[in-house]
């Protein structure tokens, strides 16, 4: 299923007004690029959520074994981030907010502007059902989509 970022941005927003309450002020966004890749990284260096290891079927969605997308937690906690984010790897790309840009990352150059037209960057949590995209360098969450046609956008 092919979700647009600005359905992904629409989603946020719905989800917002719903969990809103008279005692409870909660904003759902997307992240930004630099808090995807803390929250599925850590700040330690690791290659995938789980450290250096090479991913396998035991702690994400990978090498195409389902063929498919899996439900979020069917790899935890074995596959979690230190910050016990699930699915961070080998199951599907997940959008931020982030306009696509070069590294090194710098939050000053206007990258989270969300008024900015432009890119956004899909990084990289999936396993698609392609063998090229099915090795452990395309497993890392580190890895960022670089090119997007014109159906992507909306």
């Amino acid at each position: 299923m092919w979700v647009t970022w600005t359905n992904a941005l629409a989603f946020c927003r719905w989800l917002s007004d719903k969990v809103q309450s008279n005692k409870v002020q909660l904003s759902v966004d997307l992240p930004s690029e630099a808090e995807w890749e803390k929250a599925a990284r850590g700040t330690d260096g690791r290659l995938y959520p789980w450290g250096d290891e090479l991913p396998d079927i035991n702690r994400c969605n990978f090498g195409m074994a389902l063929n498919d997308t899996t439900r979020v937690g069917s790899y935890s906690p074995q596959g979690d981030s230190p910050y016990g984010c699930a699915d961070m790897s080998g199951n599907l790309w997940e959008w931020t907010r982030s306009i696509l840009v070069r590294y090194p990352y710098d939050l000053k150059d206007g990258r989270e502007d969300m008024k900015t037209e432009g890119l956004r960057v899909l990084r990289v949590a999936h396993s698609l059902r392609v063998k090229r995209w099915s090795d452990a360098h395309t497993a890392r969450q580190t890895r960022r989509l670089q090119k997007i046609g014109p159906m992507d956008l909306e």
